[in-house]
Order: C-alpha cells, then sequence, then structure tokens
C-alpha cells in the first residue's frame, strides 16, 4: 500500500549509521512526521451532527408524517386534523420511546460485563452529564506567567545540591555481591512494550503511538537501534526530556495560578 512505500521509500536505514543518539532520534522523528504529513495531513473539518442509534427509518418516517400533519392542522384549523396530529403525535412519542428502552437493553446485553466498551457507547451518544467548566479566565490566560509559576512551584532544578552530592560521595558503597546490569533488547520485545502504550497523547515529536504501530514491523528494526543505543552508551536522548506542559484548572471558577495543575506529556518513544 501507500503507507509501505513511502515507508521503504524513506532512508531510515541512515539511522543505523549515525552514531549520536540525538542525531538517531531527531532523524527517525523528521522521517515518520513527514511521512504522515503527507498520507494524512492535519486538516480542520466540521462534525456532522450524528444521527443517534435509535432513530431507525420508520422512526424518521413517523416524524416526517407528524410534521406534516402538523402543518395540514396549522393550515385548516380543523379539529379533525388536530386530533390526528395529536394521535400521530403520541404514537411517534411511544414509538421513539421503545425504540430507545431497546437500544439500551441491547447495550446493556452485549457490553454490560466491559464498562470501557459501555462508556465509549455512552460517549458516542453523547449524553453524559454537561463536563463542569474548567477554562482559565482571561486574566490568567497568558503562557508566559503560566510557565514562570510552574517554575517557581519546582524551583531551580539545574543547579545540583552541593550538600547532597557531598552526602552521596561520603557514603559511597562499593562491596556490593550483586550489580545491576542493562541488556540490550530485540524487535519482539521493543514491540510488546509499544503495544502496552496506552495513552494517545502526542508529545514534542509529534508522534502518536498508533503512527507507530501502523508503521510495524518495518520500524522496529530502527526504534531497537535507538533503544539499543541508549543501553550501551549509558544516555538519554534530549528530545525524550522534554515535555509538552498544559495547564490544567483544579475546579471551575479558578482564580489563581495556584489552581493550575501542570500536566506534562512526554515523547511517545520515551515510554518504551
Amino acid at each position: 500500500n501507500l503507507l509501505e512505500d513511502f515507508l521503504y521509500s524513506s532512508p531510515f536505514e541512515e539511522i543505523f549509521r549515525l552514531e549520536n543518539i540525538n542525531d538517531k532520534v531527531s532523524l527517525f522523528n523528521q522521517l515518520m512526521v513527514n511521512i504522515f504529513d503527507t498520507l494524512a495531513p492535519i486538516r480542520k473539518r466540521k462534525n456532522k451532527k450524528i444521527n443517534p442509534p435509535w432513530l431507525t427509518d420508520n422512526i424518521k418516517l413517523l416524524i416526517k408524517l407528524r410534521d406534516k400533519a402538523l402543518s395540514k392542522y396549522r393550515t385548516t384549523k380543523r379539529p379533525a386534523h388536530y386530533q390526528y396530529y395529536k394521535d400521530l403525535k403520541n404514537f411517534t412519542t411511544v414509538a421513539i420511546r421503545n425504540e430507545k428502552r431497546g437500544y439500551f437493553n441491547f447495550c446493556l446485553n452485549t457490553y454490560g460485563r466491559n464498562s470501557k466498551q459501555m462508556w465509549q457507547q455512552i460517549r458516542k451518544l453523547d449524553i453524559r452529564s454537561k463536563p463542569a467548566n474548567r477554562e482559565i479566565p482571561q486574566n490568567l490566560d497568558n503562557p508566559n506567567n503560566i510557565n514562570n509559576h510552574f517554575l517557581l512551584v519546582t524551583g531551580n532544578m539545574t543547579e545540583p545540591d552541593q550538600n547532597l552530592l557531598l552526602f552521596y560521595n561520603n557514603n559511597l558503597k562499593t562491596n556490593f555481591n550483586e550489580l545491576l546490569n542493562f541488556i540490550t533488547v530485540n524487535t519482539n520485545t521493543v514491540y510488546k512494550y509499544l503495544l502496552e502504550i496506552k495513552t494517545k497523547a502526542v508529545g514534542v515529536d509529534e508522534l502518536q503511538i498508533d503512527m507507530l504501530l501502523l508503521c510495524c514491523p518495518y520500524i522496529l528494526p530502527f526504534i531497537t537501534n535507538i533503544v539499543n543505543t541508549c543501553i550501551e552508551l549509558s544516555v538519554f536522548p534530549d528530545e525524550w526530556k522534554i515535555s509538552k506542559v498544559f495547564p490544567l484548572p483544579k475546579k471551575s471558577n479558578i482564580t489563581s495560578m495556584s489552581e493550575l495543575r501542570p500536566i506534562s506529556i512526554l515523547s511517545v518513544l520515551s515510554k518504551v
């Protein structure tokens, strides 16, 4: 297919020749993003209203007949036409209620033991309670001020604590019976951990787990090479240390920066 053609024509093999771990990660991300920007670019679209599953063809016909009867009564003002509309309206209401009941009974019987699938069906129908307003008010909605606040909360983490370093240097333990050793991994192990990633969030690398899984097994050797290079050289890619931080209000109608919670989203490959 078209995705396979792009994967095979992209120079992923260059990753094997690069020595610097940051260069490997950067090239991998760049190639992946370029492929998906070409095949599946992000586009804005207008969501169309989806009819609920209980709105069957018969129900649609009844609604059409009901509306037509109402229109006719408004034109003639005859009692007989009003009674016909009223009877048709009641019949349509009962029919819709029965269709709803039948659909929800079907959902309970089908997904009743799987709460995740049950909630997926409920979300599709958009019948959840209205969420609380957790938007950031305009007077607090300043990215620079929010960022400075989060930095003050965490403190200065760039300078090491000299007292702590001195403590560890003076309390080194050298006689160990067992040492912790890291071993390199194979493509099967990498694929196993990719499958275990459940979050759909996108980090600074602009990659999502579904994008990676769509390109498996072709990209597995290159991800494995990156992971093994980290293990062999005892390094961690700089890009994997960077996260997207989203300010999430702790409650509705916040009044200060202290009521914002920082939510960090790391690059997807940093979770492997």
